[in-house]
Parts: C-alpha cells; structure tokens; sequence
C-alpha cells in the first residue's frame, strides 16, 4: 500500500498544503496586527496624554494655597553681620539692627596627655548646663583620652556637648594631645566626676576632668560663655545662639559678626518671586500638554494623523480646561479672567506669560490675586477637581485604557481560534490530498495491469 503523499501522484502535497493553508491564514492575521497595533498605539497616545496631565497637575501645587500669594523676603543690608528669612506671618517693615555681641559656648581643655591612647581614668562623668545633664559611664577599656572623647559623643541624651582631640604644642618642642568639650549652646558648662579611685575632685583618673564654675577647675577654660545681644530698634534682644527666631515675628536672624558701631537695615518686603515661579511653570506645563494634544491629534495629509484624532476623551479634556480659563470671575474688583494676570493665548493655542502684568496686580490688589488663583473656587481648586477627574484612579484615561487592554486581550484570543481553524483547514487537506494520491497510485496500478494485459494480446495476435 502506498503511504507517502505525493508517491502516487507525483505532486508536492506538503507544498501545495502549506501554500493553501498560509492563504488561508495571510489575510486575516494581517487584519489582526492591524488591529493590534492602531490599538497599541492608542495606548501609548493615552500613555502620554496622561503623563502631560499629571505634570499640568502638579503644577497647580505652586499656586493653591493662599498662603503662596503672601510670602515675605527680608533683606539685609550687610549680609557679613547678619541674614535673615522670612515666613509668611511676618509684617512688612524696615528695622534698624545692630549686632552687639555674638554667642559664643564655654570651650574647656584637659591637660596634656602623650597620645590619644593615653589613660585617663575611669568612673562616671556627668554633664550640666541650661538646667538639662546627661550622665556617662566610662569603664576601664574605655578610659582612654580617645575613649572619652567617643563615649562622650555617643551618649544617650547629649544635646549638650561636643568632645574633639587635638594635638598642641607641649612647650617643649614636642607635642601632646588635649581633650576638649565644646558647649552646644551659650550656658555654662559644668563636669562633675564619680572617679572609681574614690576620690572625685583631685587631678588624677577621671577626676581630672571635674570642671565646676565657682568650684574645682582641673580643666581649664579657654573660652567663657557669652549670649548673643542684637539691638532691635534700639530694643536689646539676647540668645543662647546666633540664630534669633521671632524677636521680629516671621523672622528669623542669624547673626555672623559683631560691630557695636554699624546699624544696618532689615527690609521685610512682599515676594513675588516664588509666585511668578510658579505661574511660569504652570504656564510652560500648559504648553506641553497643547504641544502633546497637536501631535496627537494633527493631520498632515490622508494616511498621516495622529493616534487619537477625532477620540471623543481627547476633544472632551481639552475643551473643559479651555472652558475653564475662560471663565471669568464673578467676585467684584477682581480681575475677571487670565490675561489680566499676564498669562494669554497665543495662535498656537499655548500660553505667554508676562509677569509684568501680574506685578502690577499683586501690587494693587494682592488679596484678588490669591482669591483669583487660590480661593476655594479659584483656578486651582477648578482645575484640580477638573484634571482629576481624568487622572484619579478608575478614573476616565484609566477607563479608556482598561478598555483598550481588553480590545488588544480580545485580538490575542482571536488568534488563537485563527490558528485553531488553520490547524483544522491543514488535517482537512492533508487528508483530502491523501486520498487522492491513494487514488491515483491505485489507477497507476491498474493502468499497469491493463498495459500488461493488453501487452499480452498483441503478442499472441502476431504468432498467429
């Protein structure tokens, strides 16, 4: 029995299937990538649509709180005596400032040891200054000039002293190292031991670090604690630092250098700096959104068009915001609408901003601009409830997408049932194919037979 397809025959089978089968499937999977692929695209479109909304979105941040159209500058005459920064409570007014003294902490030296490896001592020491104390303990292996030194600065509840080790000069022509404690603030300093030798106040172990102002002194001060004095109109303000916050309300000092003779000037005045940043930056994310919005919906010419040309989400979304910037405001002795703030439409469909304009407003009317832009219907507030309609989750651009996903899911399955009749259109014609050749190799066999037979006559009618 023949088996082999095309034996009988003499044709390609296998060929001639594959051929019809890829017919068969050619067409319609072109379809599909198609498909797939436009719908791919709109889901990147969308991709991107979102990405230049959230950035619109966050820029809104810059200009939604009143609090943003009331900040303060404060200035100072000369920046090597003292700056300052201001909040948004502070008055705006000018000050007369004279540094009188700067803080400074009490600074104490041990005596001279051979090395940082040297022994001190071991015991308690405890730390005092401002009403406040923390306790340390240092034991026999940590008892050296560097074990002080980082036990010391390691202590729970030090927010009163800073422990360093320096090398001097020893008087001899050598050098020895020192331990010093360095007060972190302007009150005095006060060491008291519990020497493990029993005896707590002499010059030896541990004790001879006791520094107790008025008492023992084995250390030895080298700089006494003093508080800042800064003159205020005339009115003396003193600290415990060099940073002086709420003498003046909102404002904050910090005091570099002392010149009893110099009065310098404070200027507290309104800052439109942070403001005008912020519309700019609202302004420039606008422009990108309606430069994404034109690539994606531009026609060029038929067959050149952006991927969301004509989308009904695309239209609906810029629409509203253009409604919204429209819309004049109903407040009276308000700026009705943008461009009275500086920020108009150019041909293109982006914004200019000219700060100028809204200078000039914040000048005149400073709390209509912060009720224009910041008020609880004011233009964040609009826009912010606006965008997140789109941008929330389950929101319109995550309905759009969830919807493609499920188109592009839907194509994948397509596929798979294109291949399953492929597979079963392939066994069909291979079987048909089959039977043919079987068919052909049988009439093959006995076209041979009669030949044969007829072979067979024409010999026996010569012999006669």
């Amino acid at each position: 029995m023949i088996s082999a397809a095309g034996v009988g025959s003499g044709l390609d089978i296998s060929g001639i299937v594959s051929q019809l089968v890829e017919a068969e499937r050619a067409p319609k999977t072109f379809l599909l990538d198609r498909r797939e692929a436009a719908l791919q695209a709109q889901l990147s479109g969308f991709g991107t649509l979102k990405a230049a909304l959230l950035d619109l979105r966050t820029s809104l941040s810059g200009f939604a709180s009143a609090n943003d159209f009331q900040q303060r500058a404060a200035t100072s005459s000369d920046g090597t005596l003292f700056t300052a920064n201001a909040t948004s409570g502070a008055v705006t007014a000018n000050y007369q400032i004279v540094v009188d003294q700067l803080a400074q902490p009490r600074k104490l030296s041990s005596q001279g040891f051979g090395s940082s490896a040297a022994t001190v001592g071991s015991g308690t020491l405890t730390f005092s200054a401002g009403g406040d104390s923390f306790t340390v303990d240092i034991s026999a292996t940590s008892g050296s000039v560097a074990g002080v030194r980082d036990a010391v600065n390691a202590a729970t509840g030090n927010d009163l002293v800073t422990a360093t080790t320096v090398q001097v000069a020893d008087g001899s022509g050598g050098q020895e190292t020192r331990l010093l404690f360095t007060a972190k603030g302007a009150q005095d300093l006060t060491i008291s031991v519990d020497d493990i030798d029993g005896v707590d106040t002499d010059a030896s172990g541990l004790s001879q670090l006791v520094f107790t102002s008025g008492g023992v002194e084995n250390m030895q001060s080298i700089q006494a604690p003093s508080t800042a004095r800064v003159f205020i109109d005339s009115l003396l303000v003193e600290s415990d630092t060099n940073t002086v916050e709420d003498a003046i309300e909102g404002v904050t000092l910090e005091l570099l250098a002392a010149d009893p003779a110099a009065t310098n000037t404070l200027t507290v005045s309104d800052d439109s700096f942070a403001v005008k940043q912020s519309l700019q930056a609202f302004a420039d994310a606008y422009n990108v959104f309606v430069e994404t919005t034109n690539a994606l919906t531009r026609v060029n010419a038929p067959g050149d068009a952006g991927i969301l040309v004509g989308d009904s989400t695309m239209r609906n979304v810029q629409a509203q915001l253009r409604r919204v910037f429209a819309e004049r405001s109903l407040q009276p002795n308000m700026p009705g609408n943008l461009a009275e703030f500086g920020i108009t439409t150019q041909d293109d469909g982006t914004f200019t901003f000219d700060e100028t304009m809204l200078e000039s407003q914040l000048g005149e009317n400073p709390e209509a601009v912060s009720e224009y832009f910041a008020g609880e219907d004011g233009l964040a507030a609009r826009l912010t409830t606006l965008l997140d309609g789109y941008l929330a989750p389950n929101g319109t651009l995550d309905a759009r997408t969830d919807r493609l996903d499920g188109d592009i899911g839907r194509i994948g399955d397509a596929r798979e049932r294109l291949e399953l009749r492929v597979q079963a259109t392939e066994r069909r014609l291979l079987a048909q194919f089959s039977a043919m050749d079987s068919l052909v190799a049988q009439l093959n066999v006995t076209g041979d037979f009669l030949d044969q037979q007829l072979s067979a006559l024409s010999g026996i009618t010569r012999k006669r």
